[in-house]
C-alpha cells in the first residue's frame, strides 16, 4: 500500500492582502448562487475506485492536526476509498481561496472567515467543525510589563490580514475597554508573526489559545494570555470546508472523507501518544512534546454545549448564529445572511 504523500506549498504569497481584497480574485467572480442539491450517489467500495483528493491545513502543523495524519498511517482514508494528500497551510484566507478555487479537495477554514467569503461569493460551505470553542487570543511576553488587556493602549499588535484573530480583534477590545483607534496593527504573515514577537519588533501578537502558547512555552519563553472568550467572543472556529460543486457532484466523497476523519480523532482522543507518533512518522521534525501539548489543548475546543451528545464535527444552528452575531457586532459581514448557505451536517456519520 502507498504512502500518502504530504507535500508543502511552495508558491503561496508571503503576504496576504486584507480578506476583502483576497475575496476579489477569482473565487469571488462567480455569482452568488444558492447550493445546489448533491447528486444521488451510492458508496462505492474502497476496492472498486480510490479518489485522489488534497487536504489544505489552516495554518503551519500543529497537534490539532493529529487526527488527519492518524486517519492517513492506519489507512481509514483508504479503506474510504481516499488518496489523501495533506498540505500545509498559511492562514485560513488562503485555505478558504484555494478550496474556493478548486486546488484543493477540501480545506481546514475557520468557520468566521467562511462567513465572510460565502458572504462574497467564495463557494465553499462547511461541512464538519473540529474546534467549536473560541480559541482566539493575544500574547504578550511576561516581562514586557503588560498585565491587563487595558494597558493595550498605544501597543502595536501583529495581525495575519484575514485571519480569525483580525476579524474579532476590534469587538475584544472594545469589549475590555480599550480604543482599537488607539492601538497599532502591524501585518504579518503566518511565518514571522512569533519571530517578530520574540523580536520585541511588536509588543503584542494574535495567537490561538492551542498553538502559539504551547510551543512557546516550551521553548522557554514565558507568555501571558488574553482569551477573548474571555471578553464574551464566541465564535464557532475550525474545521472542514469544501467547494459547492464537490456537494453537488460527489457527496458521498464527502461523507468518506468524514467517515474516516471521525475515526482518526476517535483514535487520537483514545490514545495521544501512539497518535502522534503517526504524525511524526509523516512529518518528521516536529517536537513531540509540543504536539501532545497543542493537542490536549485543543480536547476541550471540541464541542459546545449546544453540540454535546452529536458526532464530532457536527454544528448547532445556535453557534452558527452567534457566530454571524458577532460578526456583524464587528462589521466584518455586510448584513445578516441566512444560515443556511453556510454549513451543512448532512455528511457527518450518525
Amino acid at each position: 500500500m502507498s504512502r500518502t504523500l504530504l507535500r508543502v506549498s511552495s508558491g503561496w504569497p508571503r503576504l496576504a492582502s486584507m480578506l476583502i481584497t483576497l475575496l476579489g480574485a477569482a473565487v469571488a467572480a462567480a455569482a452568488c448562487s444558492p447550493t445546489p442539491a448533491p447528486t444521488a450517489a451510492v458508496a462505492p467500495k474502497a476496492q472498486a475506485i480510490v479518489d485522489g483528493v488534497t487536504f489544505r491545513l489552516g495554518w503551519l502543523y500543529s497537534g490539532y492536526d493529529i487526527p488527519f495524519f492518524v486517519a492517513i498511517d492506519k489507512g481509514y482514508y483508504r479503506e474510504q476509498g481516499l488518496d489523501v494528500t495533506i498540505n500545509q497551510g498559511q492562514g485560513s484566507g488562503l485555505t478558504m481561496q484555494s478550496v474556493g478555487g478548486g486546488q484543493d479537495t477540501f480545506g481546514f477554514v475557520d468557520a468566521s472567515v467562511a462567513a465572510v467569503g460565502i458572504q462574497k461569493c467564495v463557494p465553499i460551505k462547511m461541512v464538519a467543525i473540529y474546534q467549536q470553542i473560541n480559541p482566539q487570543a493575544l500574547l504578550v511576553l511576561e516581562d514586557s510589563g503588560i498585565k491587563t488587556v487595558n494597558e493595550l493602549d498605544g501597543k502595536s499588535v501583529a495581525v495575519i490580514p484575514g485571519a480569525n484573530t483580525t476579524l474579532f480583534l476590534p469587538q475584544f477590545l472594545q469589549a475590555s475597554g480599550v480604543d482599537p483607534a488607539k492601538v497599532q496593527l502591524i501585518n504579518t504573515d503566518p511565518a514571522n508573526l512569533i519571530p517578530s514577537f520574540l523580536a520585541r519588533k511588536v509588543d503584542v501578537t494574535t495567537a490561538l489559545i492551542n498553538f502559539q502558547p504551547i510551543q512557546l512555552e516550551a521553548q522557554g519563553h514565558k507568555v501571558r494570555s488574553f482569551l477573548f472568550a474571555d471578553a464574551g467572543i464566541a465564535a464557532l472556529s475550525g474545521g472542514i470546508a469544501v467547494h459547492t460543486n464537490t456537494i453537488q457532484e460527489k457527496p458521498d466523497m464527502i461523507r468518506r472523507f468524514l467517515t474516516a476523519t471521525l475515526q482518526g480523532w476517535n483514535f487520537a482522543l483514545g490514545d495521544s501518544a501512539t497518535s502522534v507518533d503517526s504524525m511524526m512518522k509523516l512529518v518528521p521534525g516536529q517536537d513531540r512534546n509540543i504536539l501532545l501539548g497543542q493537542f490536549s489543548a485543543t480536547v476541550p475546543l471540541l464541542q459546545t454545549s449546544n453540540s454535546k451528545g452529536k458526532p464530532l464535527g457536527w454544528m448547532a444552528q445556535a453557534d452558527w448564529a452567534e457566530t454571524v452575531d458577532s460578526l456583524l457586532r464587528v462589521g466584518s459581514l455586510q448584513d445578516r445572511m441566512a444560515l443556511e448557505p453556510l454549513y451543512t451536517n448532512e455528511f457527518l456519520p450518525q
